[in-house]
């Protein structure tokens, strides 16, 4: 990975470049921001600069054993550490178990959050994540060896929010102890979930949100099918999030509009409150499977905050379709400073209850008589 190759971010491109040149890199840094802002690329990017025996521009030179190795993943000293599940019938749990669909992952495409990990390595998405102390065993294992290629061994971190407690408590003292030219680098979207004893004693680093011209300007190149006024409503919806705007760009037509037409029925028929239809709808909505609710959860939530903005005369700062925006121009008069924080909290939890494997029709159901009795609260 190559500095060249991420969106935007040129100032801490610079700082993290600063570090090297200088010989003042911190031995455990913190990079933290909303997905999509290209923290992970940045971290395989800094470690392949860091190792590169023959730095050209500002960015690694690609062509030498090193640069090659990391190319690959296979740079013996680069180890990584990412939410999994338990296999059956493995001794340790952890991330090695997952890691030839890890590279896999990354080499498709380093700009992915979550949700997309773990539906790749759980489609049915019936796993919850989490990263074991197994993890922190083999890293504190591995760090007791000398380094194999001559260079700094480091070890990359996605996601220290899901760490168990024994696995965050056993990697704390490793990252208090440091050994030699031995590099940490942690990447959260949660960072009020990280461990506070692990904040102290890392270099914290801010990823903003991307630039909608960043964004619009990655568009055009990857995806040239697109028109331009795609490109500029999905730059404008993402709000800052690139793999929001992929999301967007690779989605089917017939998915985006039936996100948005089921989101419509439902909040018509909780309003409404026609029993025989509600239970209906909410049979129907269940049967649509893991994935796409997960999707409809994420879609309503989104369009929930982006009608509160237009409720409060904040239209300037909306990510709106066009065909969104024409329902919102109404419906927007019902999501007001009293009822907003309650449906939200209603979808999250019924989100929550979803992923541990609850009974999805009762869950919508309940969701749908709440969030009825919000609405009608205006």
């Amino acid at each position: 990975m190559f500095f060249r190759d991420i969106i935007g971010q040129e100032k801490i491109k610079d700082h993290l470049r600063q570090t090297v040149e200088k010989d003042r890199i911190p031995h455990a840094q913190l990079f933290s921001g909303p997905a999509g802002t290209g923290k992970l690329p940045m971290a395989l990017a800094y470690a392949q600069y860091i190792n590169c025996e023959n730095r050209q521009d500002g960015d690694a030179c690609g062509v030498c054993p090193s640069c090659k190795k990391f190319q690959s993943l296979a740079y013996a000293d680069l180890h990584f550490i990412f939410p999994t599940f338990n296999l059956p019938k493995t001794k340790t749990k952890g991330s090695d178990n997952f890691l030839p669909q890890w590279r896999e992952k990354i080499q498709e495409n380093p700009y992915f959050d979550q949700i997309q990990w773990a539906l790749f390595i759980d489609p049915k998405g019936t796993k919850q994540l989490t990263i074991f102390k197994d993890d922190s065993d083999k890293i504190i294992h591995q760090l007791n060896f000398k380094s194999y290629e001559n260079g700094y061994k480091i070890i990359i971190l996605w996601l220290p929010e899901k760490l168990n407690l024994t696995a965050a408590n056993k990697l704390l003292k490793v990252i208090e102890e440091p050994y030699p030219k031995t590099l940490f680098l942690l990447i959260t979207e949660s960072v009020d979930k990280v461990l506070p004893t692990i904040i102290s004693r890392t270099q914290l680093i801010k990823f903003p949100k991307l630039p909608a011209s960043d964004i619009e300007a990655f568009l055009r190149k990857k995806y040239p099918e697109l028109t331009e006024s795609q490109i500029n409503n999905f730059a404008h919806i993402a709000g800052g999030n690139l793999v929001e705007a992929e999301k967007l760009a690779q989605t089917d037509t017939a998915e985006t509009n039936s996100l948005l037409e089921d989101f419509v029925q439902f909040m018509r028929l909780c309003y409404r409150f026609n029993f025989d239809e509600l239970l209906s709808f909410t049979d129907k909505l269940s049967g649509t499977g893991k994935e796409y609710l997960k999707n409809f959860f994420l879609f309503a939530t989104r369009m929930l905050r982006e009608n509160f903005l237009m409720n409060i005369q904040l239209q300037n700062l909306n990510s709106l379709s066009k065909a969104e925006r024409d329902f919102s121009e109404k419906f927007s008069s019902f999501i007001t400073p009293e009822n907003t924080k309650g449906i939200l909290n209603e979808m999250n939890l019924a989100f929550f209850h979803i992923e541990r494997n609850g009974n999805v029709k009762l869950i919508l159901f309940d969701l749908a008589l709440k969030t009825g009795k919000l609405l009608r609260k205006k």
